[in-house]
């Protein structure tokens, strides 16, 4: 299930949110594979060692997103060991690699024995998964996603969907698949306003959106976490 909520926070928290990240620009770190920047202790950016124990980050839209999140949900959390939410940044003058199709597969990759000292594997143990972008950035910004594709997340992250695939459309670059026999064909698309905030309850085939990179130096600017549930309270990470 993907719903929209409209709102989440006001022009006046967008408009501090994007100040506070480009107060932080020298703190904006580049991904290789995708040449968007992340601002903020994610594993996207520490997948190979610092990520644990690393919470240094400490902004106020995180903490605004929190509380906020705390009228939605009975009990709302940090994590201790593993980094809270962050920021990405896309620069619509860059690459279209920001525009990968892919799913959200790191969301089960996380240490999270760290965390939890009887973690046994990720579906069994937590109850609930949510994935938070929230918008900040007035322009084009919009989250294409195939229906089709929507599922549980598998276990182990070489497990396939439990829905058809086509393998040629994961880390895919635009809208053209090399394989003939291809089901997937037609995407849908939601747009943010600024302050809209995207929930993502299953697994999805998603993107940002094409129309999000349009040439133009203005950035786009996201806030980005992931919610597990444990017997009631949600864990906020990234």
């Amino acid at each position: 299930m993907i719903k929209l909520i409209e709102n989440f926070f006001s022009s006046t928290e967008c408009d501090d949110t994007i100040e506070e990240v480009y107060q932080n620009q020298s703190l904006w770190y580049q991904c290789n594979e995708t040449d968007m920047y992340v601002l903020g202790n994610s594993l996207l950016r520490n997948q190979s060692g610092n990520y644990l124990d690393n919470n240094i980050y400490n902004f106020n839209a995180v903490n605004l997103f929190k509380e906020k999140l705390s009228i939605l949900f009975p009990k709302v959390e940090f994590v201790k060991h593993l980094g809270k939410p962050g920021f990405q940044i896309i620069e619509r003058n860059g690459t279209s690699k920001p525009c990968v199709w892919h799913y959200d597969s790191i969301l089960i990759c996380f240490p999270y024995e760290k965390e939890f000292s009887d973690f046994t594997n990720f579906n069994d143990y937590f109850d609930e998964y949510y994935i938070f972008t929230l918008m900040m950035t007035d322009g084009k910004s919009s989250f294409d996603f195939y229906p089709e594709t929507t599922s549980n997340f598998p276990r182990k992250d070489i497990e396939e969907t439990e829905k058809p695939l086509c393998k040629e459309h994961e880390d895919l670059l635009g809208d053209v698949c090399a394989n003939p026999n291809c089901q997937l064909k037609e995407f849908q698309t939601i747009y943010y306003t600024p302050g809209s905030l995207i929930v993502q309850t299953e697994r999805v085939l998603h993107r940002v959106g094409s129309v999000d990179i349009d040439g133009t130096p203005a950035s786009r600017i996201s806030l980005q976490g992931y919610g597990v549930v444990k017997n009631g309270t949600m864990y906020l990470c990234w």
